[in-house]
């Protein structure tokens, strides 16, 4: 009784605790300026923000945390003194913020409301891998109906007590898992369609689900025979002994091999060295028998099988049988699941591979429903009757006639045949179709859920905070860089004889890098390379053997040569600037995948570049210079102007 008693104060502590915390942040100021205080709560969420995650942002260093807040506070003077200009009110700046808004709402509506919550969903399903059987049925064209009955019978019988299994082997059309009683070994989620996915994912272990699921392949009974937490991927190592022994079969022999392999790593033989001794693998035993990470499906099935039962790093199975012999597995490596923010890539394009879709018409018929979407079939009719010989883009005054009619709607917002007919005509992957009445169900279909959903991703700003401060932020970026046109980028003069003057001062800071041009001959080969060293010594031709043998791809045809490069591009071509003179060749040296001969044809030290030649780079530099020289006049200016307060010492509490 005390000690649950005691737990509860605690948890009550702690949570008055963290409320008190936050609400503290929100009061410690940490900057401020004229009638603004920047708090340390704002802080934080401006300086993750910026660094890419409250993560990275606490490994931050105070020192890191003042150079932001300095920033930070710069930027906030900025925008202040945009919206004292009224550059808030400017229709262009209102014009600009509506084109980002109409660009990146449908995206965002897209993120927010379906892959954000169906890769989450199924990276859940992914922690897990369930073994399946299945039995079968493919319809035939036009006996869909006698093949379902058939289906539905069978999984009577399941119902009835009739073993699964054998069943299985009776009645399913896929041969492949009929042989097992159905099985088809452990699935996960992703990979399967949809349909048999949500099937599989809603049983227990020994459950048969209760209605038949259709999927592009036919009808399925499903039932799930084991469900365990899912190992991405493992590590392993072998030692194989095969049936035949000299080319002989010997089956007995090899068991009996296996067996003594066995007894010797029991007994605390070495798994490496026995697999070098013993294992008939020519492509692991080089190296004890590994045959490196791989995914569950990924080996046969008995071999996949008894090493993913492998709990332990280190565990080594007992005998295995496959189609290549007996097999000794041991475990080497396992990788555990990733987190959802490092699984995302692949999770995204799995959803968008296999499920985007219908995922995207389900939500459209949602919001349909929620915007009162009203099809007019009547005008659809009328515009069949007139359309079914026309291509795309094609028209007559039947059709013409016609343009100005609903043909469909949203509550007060509606879209006519006229709009509908050019979309479908400025949309590709509708060139050159004809508009049959299939076709263009089909299509208004598409263009309507386009519509919708561009209908909930314009109320966005009003429905989702997140996206309201989205716009904000946009809003702010575009009124700081509106400021800092006129006051900093508009006020750059170029002119020529300050050009001049600046490239004068500045000689140094405009220089052509070391260059150097030379002829290499590569070989993979230790002892070949030393033959061609050895004939250059007799007087060869350096070029003409570079021509005859170098190995490097496509350098045949240049004789080896790689032209006039920066002497820093690589490690051949800073080898090559330490050659003295022209004709020069080094001697044989270690190069990436093999070894490299070198000869100098020619190097250009590093030297100042003309007028002309570095004028992009003077123009440049010199409006950069410029530019900074107006930005710190301008922050001078708003500093007089707003009086800013930095406390520095604020600042050791940041994520906390």
């Amino acid at each position: 009784m005390y000690t649950k008693l005691t737990k509860i104060l605690l948890m009550i502590i702690f949570a008055y605790t963290v409320m008190w915390a936050q609400s503290k942040k929100e009061d410690v100021i940490v900057a401020k300026f004229k009638n603004h205080n920047i708090t340390l709560k704002e802080f934080e969420t401006a300086y993750s923000k910026n660094v890419g995650g409250i993560d990275k942002a606490k490994k931050g260093t105070l020192d890191d945390y003042e150079k932001f807040l300095d920033l930070y506070v710069k930027y906030q003077m900025k925008l202040a003194d945009a919206k004292e200009r009224g550059l808030d009110k400017d229709p262009s700046v209102s014009k600009e913020l509506d084109k980002y808004k109409e660009r990146i709402a449908s995206s965002f509506l897209i993120e927010k409301k379906l892959i954000e919550p169906e890769t989450k969903k199924l990276y859940e399903r992914r922690k897990w891998e369930y073994r399946v059987s299945q039995i079968m049925f493919i319809p035939k064209k036009g006996k869909e109906d006698s093949t379902y009955k058939m289906a539905e019978a069978v999984l009577q019988s399941i119902k009835d007590g009739i073993d699964f299994s054998t069943l299985a082997k009776k009645y399913s059309q896929d041969r492949n898992s009929a042989r097992v009683g159905g099985d088809i070994y452990y699935i996960t989620a992703g990979f399967l369609p949809l349909s048999f996915e949500n099937a599989v994912y809603s049983l227990k272990v020994g459950e048969v689900y209760p209605d038949i699921v259709k999927t592009q392949y036919g009808y399925h009974i499903i039932k799930v025979t084991d469900k365990r937490r899912r190992v991405p991927e493992i590590r392993a190592s072998h030692i194989l002994t095969s049936y035949t022994n000299k080319g002989k079969a010997d089956t007995v022999g090899a068991y009996n091999q296996a067996k003594m392999i066995l007894d010797s790593l029991k007994n605390g033989g070495n798994f490496s060295d026995l697999a070098k001794k013993y294992s008939n693998d020519s492509g692991s035993k080089n190296v004890g028998g590994d045959v490196g990470f791989f995914k569950r499906r990924t080996m046969v099935k008995p071999f996949d099988e008894a090493a993913f039962n492998l709990k332990k790093v280190g565990d080594i199975s007992g005998i295995v049988k496959t189609r290549y012999g007996f097999h000794i597995i041991k475990l080497t490596g396992k990788f555990s699941i990733p987190t959802y923010e490092k699984d995302k890539e692949k999770l995204v394009k799995l959803f968008k591979k296999n499920r985007y879709e219908k995922a995207r018409k389900d939500l459209a018929s949602l919001l349909k429903i929620k915007y009162k979407y009203n099809f007019n079939g009547a005008n659809f009719t009328k515009l069949v009757k007139n359309t079914d010989s026309l291509k795309v883009g094609e028209t007559n005054d039947a059709v013409d006639k016609l343009k100005s009619l609903t043909i469909f709607s949203f509550k007060k917002k509606k879209y006519s045949i006229g709009d509908v007919l050019a979309i479908i005509k400025n949309t590709r992957k509708y060139t050159n179709r004809i508009m049959t009445a299939n076709f263009l169900s089909k299509a208004i279909d598409d263009i309507s859920n386009d519509k919708v959903l561009e209908l909930e991703a314009s109320r966005l700003e009003g429905l989702n905070p997140r996206f309201a401060r989205l716009m904000k932020e946009y809003k702010n970026g575009i009124l700081v860089f509106n400021l800092q046109q006129n006051e900093v980028w508009k006020k750059v003069k170029i002119d020529s004889v300050k050009l001049r003057e600046f490239f004068n001062e500045n000689r140094k800071e405009f220089m052509w890098p070391d260059k150097v041009d030379f002829n290499e001959i590569f070989s993979k080969s230790d002892s070949l390379i030393k033959h061609y060293a050895e004939l250059i010594k007799q007087g060869e031709n350096f070029d003409s053997l570079a021509a005859k043998y170098t190995e490097r791809g496509g350098f045949k045809k240049k004789a080896g040569g790689w032209g006039l490069r920066d002497a820093k591009y690589n490690n051949l071509t800073e080898k090559a600037f330490t050659l003295k003179n022209p004709g020069d060749v080094s001697g044989l040296f270690k190069n990436y995948g093999g070894h490299s001969i070198l000869k100098l044809n020619k190097k250009i030290p590093a030297h100042t570049k003309t007028f002309k030649e570095a004028k992009n780079e003077i123009t440049a530099a010199y409006q950069e210079m410029q530019a900074r020289k107006l930005e710190n006049e301008y922050l001078r200016k708003l500093d007089k102007k707003y009086k800013p307060t930095i406390f520095p010492n604020k600042l050791s509490e940041a994520f906390k």
